[in-house]
């Protein structure tokens, strides 16, 4: 643990960019919404779509008026690099209940050693906000999917991590299709049905009132600063990039169960699996 912290904090004091672009996010982007936004919430707010940033302003708000070191860029990817430092501490509390303790703490540490966790810290750019919501997310979403006791409750933490997930990060709306999809397989109550939607309906009206203001409703484009990239051809592209990232970081796990995944391998649960 004590290597693993010094070398993260090394990571920041040489300035790393192990994914290539987080400083020029950072600089180009996300630094001028959040200066701004502390000058003129107003104006900067509803014109948002000129700063280029490809995400709802979530992030930004929280950094502009939480976060109290916004002085310089230093200070400020500072504060993130010791603020992210939460999310491993989180992840372990989670899967720490699944799996043996010791083996818990060492999966955890892995994020420090990620480079893509490491740059988004020292750099203050927005992937690593959304695990705060994304990792118990996916604690909820286990209990939903195994159906344990208190359904209800589970149902609707699930909700709220998920909602403020995707208003960190857009990518994990897929995480909301997924779980409701499991809403009509389980087949809940109508009562219960009618009470998850509504929460959901609840927690969309900030982004619903986002859209609003920046005339949505009117052009869609405006939604997005990413919106030429939007297109089906794409989407495919994309399936075929991102299958093969996952086959790669799946390879060990494939590996140390091979047996298991051989017995698992016939049309049917191949389906249910894909």
């Amino acid at each position: 643990l004590l290597i693993i912290l010094i070398i993260y904090f090394i990571g920041f004091s040489l300035r790393e960019i192990s994914n290539g672009a987080a400083h020029t996010d950072l600089e180009l982007h996300i630094w001028k919404i959040i200066i701004d936004f502390k000058a003129d919430f107003n104006y900067s707010f509803k014109n948002y779509i000129d700063y280029e940033e490809g995400t709802l302003p979530f992030f930004h708000l929280f950094q502009s008026f939480v976060n109290p070191f916004t002085n310089n860029i230093i200070e400020y990817g500072l504060s993130n690099t010791i603020f992210n430092l939460l999310i491993p501490i989180i992840f372990f509390l989670i899967i720490k209940n699944k799996i043996d303790t010791n083996v818990a703490f060492y999966i955890s540490l892995i994020l420090l050693i990620s480079p893509w966790f490491r740059s988004t810290s020292y750099w203050g750019t927005t992937e690593n906000f959304a695990l705060f919501f994304v990792i118990p997310s996916l604690f909820f979403f286990e209990k939903v999917i195994n159906q344990r006791n208190e359904y209800v409750k589970n149902n609707i933490f699930l909700i709220i991590f998920l909602s403020l997930s995707i208003y960190a990060r857009q990518q994990y709306f897929f995480l909301i299709i997924a779980h409701l999809v499991i809403l009509f397989y389980n087949k809940y109550s109508f009562k219960n049905t009618i009470l998850f939607f509504f929460i959901y309906f609840i927690f969309s009206l900030p982004g619903l009132f986002t859209l609003y203001i920046w005339n949505a409703h009117e052009n869609i484009q405006v939604s997005t600063s990413n919106s030429e990239y939007i297109s089906f051809n794409n989407i495919l592209n994309n399936v075929i990039i991102i299958s093969n990232i996952l086959l790669y970081y799946s390879i060990p796990f494939i590996l140390l169960n091979f047996k298991r995944i051989f017995k698992l391998i016939n049309i049917s649960n191949f389906i249910k699996f894909l």
